[in-house]
């Protein structure tokens, strides 16, 4: 009779234990889903390279509000040049992959491909070379050799 009430009282026991943890587990699934697309948003932070570069230059820097306002406008201006030259880009890409997935790669085809974009891998260059240039006039002396020093401490670690 003992262990009639003992296995009953175990198994009411575990039974309330079950249904009393569901909510918890569905709980978790809302969090799941949440962590997903957090996961998402910080991937495209993370990819979005020139405003983050900026903010951590600017920030290391410390740069003036001035400086900010300058460097900002500097980074619109080279997004808004570089829209047109990243579909080009693009287009090249995907076409070399292309040539990539093909059975037999064609040599002839890449460098015709190459030589057609010359002029745009040259446009983006030059875009980035003047866009470095404006953002090291805006220095102070002091920040571009504390900028330099950071860049070289950076190819040192790299090897």
């Amino acid at each position: 009779m003992k262990s009639l009430k003992v296995k009953s009282t175990i198994i009411a026991l575990s039974t309330s234990i079950i249904l009393l943890s569901a909510p918890f587990g569905y709980a978790n699934d809302a969090a799941n889903n949440s962590h997903a697309d957090t996961y998402e948003s910080k991937h495209k932070r993370m990819y979005s390279h020139d405003r983050s570069r900026l903010k951590k230059m600017a920030r290391y820097l410390e740069f003036t509000e001035e400086q900010r306002t300058a460097a900002k406008d500097i980074a619109a201006r080279t997004k808004e040049a570089m829209t047109p030259l990243k579909e080009r880009m693009k287009a090249f890409k995907e076409s070399v992959k292309a040539m990539t997935l093909n059975s037999d790669f064609d040599e002839d085809m890449f460098a015709d491909s190459y030589e057609q974009n010359k002029e745009t891998f040259y446009q983006m260059a030059l875009i980035k070379a003047k866009m470095g240039h404006e953002l090291m006039q805006l220095m102070t002396d002091e920040q571009k050799e504390k900028w330099e020093a950071k860049k070289e401490n950076k190819r040192a670690k790299r090897g």
